[in-house]
Parts: structure tokens; sequence; C-alpha cells
């Protein structure tokens, strides 16, 4: 994911930017955290089976990105 694809993705998902995420409190990251995982979990039980949608990979790939050093 571009470093553009992360804030577009944040933005009209979240209305957040990556500095937004920079700045939250434990408390505030581990509810986005949350929103996150339910958007990926939304768009996999929406795909039944096919390819997930670009939505849900973007949500994976933002996931993967928050738990990576």
């Amino acid at each position: 994911m571009s470093n553009k694809g992360i804030d577009l993705f944040l933005k009209k998902e979240f209305g957040k930017t990556v500095e937004d995420l920079m700045h939250m409190t434990d408390s505030e990251y581990d509810r986005f955290t949350n929103m996150v995982l339910c958007v990926e979990a939304e768009e996999n039980i929406k795909c039944e089976g096919k390819p997930l949608s670009r939505r849900g990979k973007l949500a994976g790939e933002l996931l993967d990105l928050m738990y990576t050093d």
C-alpha cells in the first residue's frame, strides 16, 4: 500500500490522518484498531469465499502496518 493509499483509506473510512494516529492515546488506538478489524471482518463476511474486496484488503494491509516494527 502506498502512503497515498493509506492516507485516502484513513480519511475515507475513519476521517483520520496518519498524524492523527500518531497522537492517539493507548485507549484511542485500541478503539481505532478494533474499528479497522471490524471493517476487515465485515468485508470477509461479504465476500462469501470470493476474493476479498479492495476495502477489506486495505483494512488488512493497514493492520499489518500497525503491527509491524
